[in-house]
């Protein structure tokens, strides 16, 4: 057979003998290529980055924040030279062209910075899971959603679908939300390569721009949330209708996905709709205007759900400087600045190099018109701060949705370095390639940190969500459920609705309330103010007091020195109250009516 295709090419070329490679020269006994010297090399990082997590878990589960605020400093040390282990392996591989040992490698990624936010703890990390969690179980018992009680209603698709699973598999609601940011973490490099592959990057490139998504996403949108759904459909949206352009069936595919999308979330889809119709004008998709095919899509699920936004509105504030604006209260720790401020290098890092990379790619003709499209991509979110703080966290919104087009603008200059290094760099390129491997490792010990940094006041007591459960079933309508501080699991149970749908904010933090953060709780005055206020309301009151609480306090800096422990100590030594449950770690209080206490 290998004769008769020689005989074949030799008669078209005019039957000129073939051209032979020449012989490759035996290796000398004990010679090796560089390739061979680096075998195993870049398996070997991971597989060590993998003993350190395994080393570091039951340690953050045992972890005392008396020890310190900052997990990273002490229980979590070891996740800082996995991660650097992790990020070198993929490096290391992509240089190789070991497309195996890259998925490895980001794998070990991927666990390094998600698995101890759900085997880190006991039960799910976050407070404001358990909200979702309410709705989730409400949807299970009853097969309806709770209209009228809050917007949620209007928006149920991933509520639905995460009570269909659990019934479907019999694993409870709360187990699938504790592995919840596991499983997005690992799905969203999947979304990613499909947008990048559908846009053209080489695999070197689309590993390094899965690599840059994993460590550039701090923002903990990852938790059991319509959230972490939308916004990867949304990633998914984007690689279906980049890949329309030259298979326009793929626009119907985008179509399905965004209305999932729509039925799940209130602001995913207009970052979405804005990149639809930027893709359409630069003819980047196809049919061009599907951008306003869903834009129909979703102004006509905002018509149909129009009484689940009673007191919510669809364009808050056209400031944009205080729509960028967080809101967080309280004048913070040593550990809390630490954890914003590496989330803030970790953001002007991915932007700042997405922007070079855009003028860069601006100034070749050959990719310019590839290079706006991707820039669209990357900062059209910033279009969002027009008309909404989104409760103040629309900054961090904007900066999630930014995350995939910055990595398609980075990904193809880290490959040119990484992956396809030229032969006759000089000392001084082969410097710099080693700064930007120190600069890639820095960048990714400071997500670490922005999303452990806060690990003390996120991890939710057991004992508390064991309080609230029961507290839930059996309260009456119209108790009121407080607490000093916003921390713990709230609506946890489907029994939420009755009483919110009696009073929405029936368990609001007293942090919330006029003149209260900043309190020493010094003196006698303040307590009989306090019983004052809650017995004039004429209601059931209950406190839950729990340990998360007293960190959050200190971790966000509440109060002054001393004075959360103060108010526990006056409610723990008041006539007015009495221990209804004590778990430990979480305490429920009882308010004694004033006809009881007389």
């Amino acid at each position: 057979m290998t004769a008769i295709l020689v005989a074949r090419e030799s008669s078209a070329r005019g039957s000129r003998p073939m051209p032979r490679r020449p012989a490759r020269p035996p290796l000398a006994r004990g010679a090796s290529t560089p390739r061979r010297r680096a075998v195993g090399i870049e398996l070997l990082l991971p597989i060590a980055a993998f003993a350190l997590l395994a080393f570091a878990l039951p340690a953050m589960r045992a972890a005392d924040p008396a020890e310190g605020l900052d997990v990273l400093r002490g229980a979590g040390l070891p996740l800082v030279p996995a991660l650097v282990l992790a990020v070198l392996g993929v490096l290391l591989a992509v240089r190789l062209r070991r497309r195996a040992s890259a998925v490895v490698a980001l794998l070990a990624v991927v666990l390094v910075l998600r698995l101890p936010l759900s085997a880190g703890s006991d039960v799910p990390i976050y407070s404001w899971t358990y909200k979702h969690l309410g709705v989730v179980d409400y949807i299970a018992v009853n097969g309806s959603v709770t209209h009228g009680v809050d917007v949620y209603s209007g928006w149920p698709a991933f509520f639905a679908a995460m009570a269909g699973l659990s019934q479907v598999t019999g694993v409870p609601a709360l187990v699938i939300a504790q592995w919840f940011p596991v499983a997005i973490g690992l799905l969203l490099p999947v979304a990613y390569a499909g947008l990048a592959r559908a846009f053209g990057h080489s695999w070197e490139s689309t590993f390094l721009g899965a690599l840059v998504l994993t460590i550039a996403n701090w923002v903990g949108q990852d938790y059991f949330s319509p959230q972490a759904v939308a916004f990867l459909l949304g990633i998914a949206v984007l690689a279906a209708l980049v890949g329309a352009r030259r298979r326009p069936l793929l626009g119907v595919v985008a179509a399905i996905l965004f209305l999932a999308v729509v039925m799940a979330h209130q602001l995913t889809p207009y970052w979405i709709i804005g990149v639809s119709v930027a893709l359409g004008v630069f003819r980047w998709t196809r049919p061009r205007g599907i951008g306003i095919v869903l834009l129909i899509i979703a102004g006509s699920w905002v018509l149909l759900n129009l009484d689940a936004l009673t007191g919510h509105d669809l364009v808050s504030s056209p400031d944009v400087v205080a729509n960028a604006q967080s809101i967080v209260p309280g004048v913070g720790s040593d550990s809390q600045r630490l954890t914003q401020w590496a989330a803030r290098l970790v953001a002007l890092a991915l932007i700042g190099s997405a922007g070079l990379a855009a003028v860069a790619g601006l100034r070749d003709r050959w990719i310019r018109r590839r290079t706006i499209v991707a820039g669209v991509i990357a900062f059209s979110s910033f279009v969002l701060l027009l008309g909404q703080s989104y409760g103040g966290e629309a900054i961090y919104r904007v900066y999630l949705y930014a995350i995939p087009g910055c990595a398609l603008l980075v990904a193809p200059v880290l490959a040119r370095w990484f992956a396809r290094p030229p032969a006759w760099a000089g000392v001084g390129e082969r410097i710099a390639r080693g700064l930007a491997v120190v600069a890639t490792c820095a960048v990714a010990i400071a997500s670490l940190q922005a999303v452990d940094g806060a690990w003390f006041p996120n991890r939710v007591d057991p004992g508390a969500v064991t309080i609230s459960e029961t507290a839930l079933a059996q309260l009456p309508d119209d108790a009121r459920l407080v607490s000093p501080v916003s921390a713990g699991p709230g609506r946890m149970t489907g029994d939420y609705a009755r009483m919110a749908a009696h009073d929405p904010i029936f368990d609001i933090g007293l942090d919330s309330w006029p003149g209260w953060i900043g309190s020493d709780f010094a003196g006698e005055t303040w307590l009989g103010e306090l019983n004052g206020a809650l017995w004039w309301q004429n209601r059931p009151t209950y406190l839950l007091i729990t340990d998360q609480m007293r960190v959050t306090a200190q971790y966000n800096g509440l109060f002054p020195p001393g004075g959360y422990d103060r108010f526990v100590a006056a409610i723990a030594s008041s006539p007015d109250w009495e221990v209804v449950v004590d778990e430990g770690d979480a305490i429920l209080y009882r308010l004694i009516p004033v006809e009881e206490s007389s």
